[in-house]
């Protein structure tokens, strides 16, 4: 009787042995798996927002590029200050990129360089007159003196 006790015994240690390596294994297994589908999850999400902020941008660029081909803004940079109908250029344009920023959700601001690289008009009436020549926008774009700049700035305020 005491061989058999100890024989059920043994079986049982063995069983429990295996039991708990099973589970111990079975969860280092499923860590591991959930490991890798929020891994693949984050993967997924962050290549979806960088469509989406490839699209965003685009879609601004394409504003941008609307705005710029606009016979009255190459008017505007054409015309001396002193000319006559430089004031009523001034404000058309003026109109046109305040309307721009209202209607267009995120856009903070939209201005028109000089080829100098001095704003010269803005939907922000305190940008105008500063000089952004250290932009990397306008170093790539100044070898085009007559060319219209503009350019949409974006900021987390209004995300």
């Amino acid at each position: 009787m005491k061989l058999q006790k100890k024989i059920s015994l043994i079986i049982i240690s063995l069983l429990i042995i295996i039991a708990i390596t099973s589970i111990l294994i079975s969860r280092n297994i499923s860590t591991n798996i959930i490991k890798q589908q929020i891994t693949n999850n984050l993967i997924n999400t962050t290549q979806s927002r960088a469509k989406h902020i490839k699209t965003f941008l685009d879609l601004k660029k394409e504003t941008v590029k609307q705005l710029s081909v606009g016979i009255i803004i190459e008017e505007l940079l054409l015309l001396e200050k002193e000319e006559v109908s430089y004031l009523q250029k001034y404000n058309t344009v003026t109109k046109r990129l305040n309307d721009t920023v209202q209607t267009a959700k995120y856009t903070y601001d939209v201005f028109i360089l000089d080829k100098r690289g001095t704003i010269i008009t803005s939907s922000e009436k305190e940008e105008i007159g500063k000089r952004v020549l250290n932009l990397t926008y306008w170093e790539r774009e100044k070898a085009s003196a007559l060319r219209t700049f503009i350019s949409l700035l974006i900021t987390k305020e209004k995300l």
